[in-house]
């Protein structure tokens, strides 16, 4: 049985379900480094994972980087599940739509290697890890996923994903994607930060980390003056205000269209909004890991949508043939599709709720005599109710 893990593999942070780490990576070659902590040991090589950030990559397949860190999320994400360090995995990952098209062969091909199972050590312990799978879906709209009522809310809205290097940004209509409206501005975390940090150095003289300037920004302790935390707070509004400009010249218009913010950034616009901004209604998600999540129930779902359709290939009619000592209820199958029968009778014996009905048109049983019938398609968690079979008869 393989396990569903979501990754989200950002350019400041690697986010699953359950874990979040910085997405810096340290190449220490043959020598093992002073620390154990986030240290994977791969081909004979060892690395550090989790320690600052990667440089900005617009294709993130040009090296193995992602691809390492993408082992530490699965053991990461393995060992906060209690789940043991030899098994199959299932990867659900995401891009952004604007190059969703583009990217998604050579980014799933990229964590997808022939050479199965992949064989590491990470904090000291070793996995085995058959990746048995992957598969991509859009950022931003897949963590929806997740709040599926949303959609159901409004007949548009906006998507804003705030990424560490990227805001991407995409209208909603009616539930569906318009991937025409699909957009991507430069205005990360990323800016954020640095901006920040060269603002507080030219009026101060201070070198804030990374780290610092993000507590700040989320309202948490860091021991710094009230002069260093007032611009802070500054270019925090200012970067707000950049953002809102930049998406109505991207040609949404929030003051007419409800906003759905996520990732890492969602917070910092959260603490820095102003009424005076007039923006028709911003909904915060503000789990920065929501991606990851939204990237396992989509892969779920279409798991169990692949199974639905393999076993409704089962169809069973029923015919109401009349004979001299009155009417028969006849039930017809194809002989090769008895396995899946059975398992939609095993579905009736637990009293599962019918799961849909179709034409007689759609039937695909032997060339018998057409009668009127009764056709009923068998899937996951489907069953027949108030269907009394008489005899059972196998088509040529």
């Amino acid at each position: 049985m393989s396990i569903i893990i979501g990754i989200d593999h950002g350019y400041y942070a690697i986010k699953t379900a359950h874990c979040s780490f910085p997405a810096g990576l340290t190449s220490y070659g043959e020598h093992e480094p002073y620390t154990r902590q986030g240290l994977l040991e791969f081909g004979g090589c060892f690395f550090v994972c989790g320690s600052g950030r990667q440089p900005i990559q617009r294709d993130k397949t040009i090296n193995d980087n992602y691809y390492l860190l993408t082992l530490a999320a699965i053991a990461k994400e393995i060992r906060q599940r209690g789940l043991p360090p030899e098994c199959s995995v299932r990867i659900a990952a995401g891009l952004p739509l604007t190059s969703f098209g583009r990217d998604k062969p050579k980014f799933k091909d990229y964590l997808l290697r022939s050479n199965q199972p992949v064989n590491y050590k990470f904090e000291g312990v070793e996995y085995s890890i058959t990746i048995e799978e992957v598969a991509i879906f859009p950022q931003g709209y897949a963590a929806l996923m997740t709040e599926t009522g949303l959609l159901q809310d409004e007949p548009s809205m906006l998507l804003m994903d705030l990424g560490g290097w990227t805001v991407d940004l995409m209208r909603i209509d009616n539930a569906i994607p318009a991937a025409d409206t699909a957009h991507s501005l430069e205005l990360g975390m990323i800016r954020c930060v640095d901006d920040i940090r060269e603002q507080v150095r030219r009026e101060t003289g201070l070198s804030l980390t990374d780290a610092q300037i993000e507590n700040m920004l989320a309202g948490q302790p860091c021991t710094v003056s009230d002069t260093v935390r007032d611009i802070v707070n500054k270019q925090g509004r200012k970067y707000t205000e950049h953002l809102l400009s930049a998406t109505m010249e991207a040609g949404f218009d929030l003051h007419a269209i409800p906003a759905v913010l996520l990732g890492g950034g969602a917070s910092v616009v959260s603490r820095h909004l102003s009424p005076k901004d007039g923006l028709c209604k911003t909904i915060f998600l503000l789990d920065d890991k929501v991606n990851a999540v939204g990237f396992e129930r989509a892969l779920a779902a279409v798991s169990r949508r692949k199974s639905e359709v393999c076993l409704s290939r089962c169809i069973v009619s029923f015919r109401d043939t009349k004979t001299t000592t009155g009417t028969t209820t006849k039930l017809f199958i194809r002989p090769d599709n008895l396995r899946v029968l059975v398992l939609g009778f095993i579905d009736l014996l637990l009293l599962q709720p019918v799961q849909q009905f179709i034409s007689p048109h759609q039937q695909s049983v032997s060339n018998v005599e057409r009668r009127k019938s009764r056709v009923m398609e068998y899937a996951v968690g489907g069953c027949a109710r108030d269907t009394k079979v008489k005899n059972l008869h196998f088509s040529k």
